[in-house]
């Protein structure tokens, strides 16, 4: 059995370097496909109740399958064995591959913040259906099975509250109503 460089630089029994492979692509299949799950409820729903921060929490999940794609790719290439123009191998691509996911995640964050600012100027009301709030919820169920997710977890639970906060009746304090709550999570 011949043995193969990990990409922190140690030798590693090459059936370890293909064993933690399929873990890491089986592992990135299931997160694309409850990723595109959730982020196609979330869109429905955030598109039913005019809800950016819905929408934007959709987007959220569609960014993370997308990295779950970039992880796939990175970890086939990284797999291929040195040549003559690569002699020390590929394994270091996972680590380009690691930026173009922070890269990913940065867009997402700032065209949230760009989004959300745009509402927060002109402001729509949102309507939250109990179904929907619902379905959020139970998102937020899938996603905390995944310990890697917590974040979006969390990301989901404040959409929730700012949604359900923002969906008060105007009152006295508040003649405009507290919809820009939501632009907020």
């Amino acid at each position: 059995m011949g043995k193969e460089t990990s990409e922190d630089g140690l030798k590693m029994p090459e059936k370890e370097v293909q064993s933690r492979d399929k873990v890491i692509v089986r592992t990135s299949i299931m997160g694309i496909a409850a990723n595109l799950l959730l982020s196609g409820f979330k869109a429905v729903i955030g598109l039913l109740a005019n809800s950016i921060a819905i929408v934007l929490d959709a987007v959220n999940n569609l960014s993370d399958a997308l990295s779950s794609v970039i992880t796939i790719i990175g970890t086939k290439l990284a797999n291929r064995k040195p040549d003559k123009k690569h002699p020390l191998g590929y394994a270091r691509i996972e680590y380009l591959t690691a930026v173009v996911v922070a890269a990913i995640v940065l867009y997402a964050g700032i065209t949230s913040l760009v989004e959300s600012i745009k509402k927060i100027i002109h402001p729509e009301a949102a309507d939250y259906s109990t179904a929907g709030l619902i379905i959020i919820g139970a998102a937020i169920a899938v996603t905390l099975d995944a310990v890697n997710n917590l974040s979006d977890a969390l990301s989901s639970v404040i959409t929730i509250i700012g949604a359900k906060l923002g969906n008060k009746k105007p009152d006295k304090k508040h003649p405009l109503g507290y919809g820009r709550i939501e632009y907020l999570s």
